[in-house]
């Protein structure tokens, strides 16, 4: 019978808990964003850096910092997922996310996760939850037997897309918001120049944001969440989600 685990509080630190965060992996250049802008942004992911590195220093698993940076992203409309999330070429929003772990330590003082089964999971199609990450993470913990034996949704599938997974996420207990609430005149103004064949300024953030953490377990995480292409057609899928 193998012993159990013991818990943070009785495991040696192992590791220097470690974080990357980047807001965006589009072609965005210091010289071409104005400073006050640029300010912004700076600003934005000093604090949301700061804020997860004190969860790693205080014994947070690397999966539930990599969550915490990325839902911060999320409620930032400077960044392209989330509330800042861009428009379909229909005018709508489908975001998307995804999640992977592992660890560095094979042995008993390896961090525990009720995801070890899985490593990765990724949603997609979203319109409403206020944060596509925390949707991959529940994805990623429920392997499909809920208590006395009921099915909890996340079953063993890596993916699950919309409208089903939003679904399962208000059975999850996850916050939703109105479409008024993603609305963005930034975003939006992009969405009509788009549609209008005009070119896109250069100081916009398109891309996925994310976060890889290192805790002092040896657990390692990496969260990405987006909204796509500009003026993507409804119904796709980009790389943010598809593991692999």
């Amino acid at each position: 019978m193998a012993k159990p685990k013991p818990n943070s509080q009785q495991r040696k630190p192992l590791f220097k808990p470690t974080l990357i965060i980047h807001g965006g992996a589009g072609a965005l250049k210091r010289s071409t964003l104005p400073p006050s802008l640029y300010n912004q942004y700076q600003t934005s992911l000093l604090t949301y850096l700061r804020s997860t590195h004190s969860l790693l220093k205080s014994g947070s698993t690397a999966l539930d910092a990599a969550v915490h940076a990325v839902t911060l992203l999320e409620d930032d409309e400077l960044f392209n997922c989330g509330r800042g999330s861009v428009f379909t070429t229909a005018g709508t929003i489908e975001m998307e996310a995804s999640l992977m772990v592992t660890s560095l330590v094979s042995d008993d003082s390896s961090p525990d996760y009720p995801g070890s089964i899985k490593r990765g999971a990724g949603v997609m199609g979203l319109k409403n939850v206020r944060h596509p990450i925390l949707a991959a993470k529940e994805s990623l913990l429920r392997t499909g037997s809920g208590e006395n034996g009921s099915q909890d949704g996340g079953s063993m599938h890596s993916q699950l897309v919309a409208p089903y997974v939003e679904e399962k996420a208000r059975e999850w207990g996850l916050e939703f918001m109105d479409d008024e609430w993603f609305w963005t005149q930034r975003r939006w103004d992009e969405h009509l120049r788009g549609l209008q064949g005009e070119p896109e300024p250069v100081s916009f953030s398109q891309g996925t944001v994310g976060c890889v953490c290192l805790d002092m377990w040896g657990g390692v995480a990496v969260a990405t969440s987006t909204g796509g292409l500009t003026n993507k057609w409804p119904g796709r899928i980009g790389d943010t989600p598809t593991l692999g």
